[in-house]
């Protein structure tokens, strides 16, 4: 396996880049996501042919971004089986560092009937507990805060590719870790899962557009929308012994990608 981010870098050097200001303007809380499954290989392909149609979000000369996010269940992990059981309503709960910025938010998603709807709240640090006005928050969102606990802890890097008519956003995330909670970090480096070759790319638009650049460049690669969740995967492969039947063939398909990593 070797380090793609030098070759990613060279590639997006070709691209037109967009600052985290610009990308106020497109920021999509409430949108539809299309999320995809692919190698880095694959990735590697897309970001050859795709940069006349799109800008790269570049922070301090940097158009790849560090992500950290501390994910939170209740201790039957119900936020998890609601994704599990495919109920229409769900929500995520984080906290997430945007390591290049340093900005760090809570963040909660609703997802209903195929729509995203993301709330945030900015933070001054990435700290395990909440406090008063952050379970507030929670609560606010139609989410009990009541025995919400770290349940995973994941970090990934992020390309954030944004057509040039800033009706879309795609976002790459690749080099993704993940690991039991320790106080909002894994407390050994060796804890850390690494899905090594595999990125997930994601869609975000008002509303699904196919005539996306990204959606035919897929489609023609023979590369299918996915249903699949950072957090249900990872807390899967971190948890031993939770119910996960409906994501066996995610991962299969997974363990696929990366035999074939490159």
């Amino acid at each position: 396996m070797i380090d793609l981010s030098d070759s990613f870098q060279e590639v997006l050097e070709r691209y037109p880049t967009i600052s985290l200001e610009e990308m106020d303007t497109v920021e999509l809380l409430r949108r539809k996501d299309t999320k995809y499954l692919l190698s880095t290989n694959q990735l590697s392909q897309a970001l050859e042919l795709l940069d006349a149609h799109y800008a790269v979000l570049s922070v301090d000369g940097r158009r790849s971004s560090r992500y950290e996010t501390l994910y939170y269940d209740h201790p039957k992990h119900q936020l998890y089986f609601a994704h599990h059981n495919r109920k229409i309503r769900r929500h995520k709960v984080r906290k997430r560092l945007y390591v290049d910025s340093g900005l760090v938010f809570l963040e909660v998603k609703l997802k209903r009937k195929g729509l995203t709807d993301k709330r945030r709240l900015r933070l001054p640090k990435l700290g395990a507990m909440f406090d008063h006005p952050q379970l507030q928050f929670i609560a606010e969102q139609e989410v009990s805060p009541i025995d919400l606990k770290p349940s995973l802890f994941n970090r990934f890097d992020r390309i954030t590719l944004v057509n040039r008519e800033r009706t879309e956003r795609l976002t790459l995330d690749w080099n993704i870790e993940m690991a039991p909670p320790i106080l909002g970090a894994p407390s050994r480096e060796a804890e850390l899962t690494r899905w090594s070759g595999v990125c997930i790319a994601e869609l975000k638009q008002s509303g699904i557009n196919r005539r996306s650049p990204f959606a035919r460049w897929a489609k023609a690669s023979q590369i299918r929308p996915e249903r699949i969740s950072k957090y249900c995967m990872g807390l899967m492969e971190t948890q031993d012994g939770l119910k996960a039947n409906r994501f066996k063939a995610k991962r299969r398909k997974l363990s696929k990608l990366k035999e074939n990593a490159i």
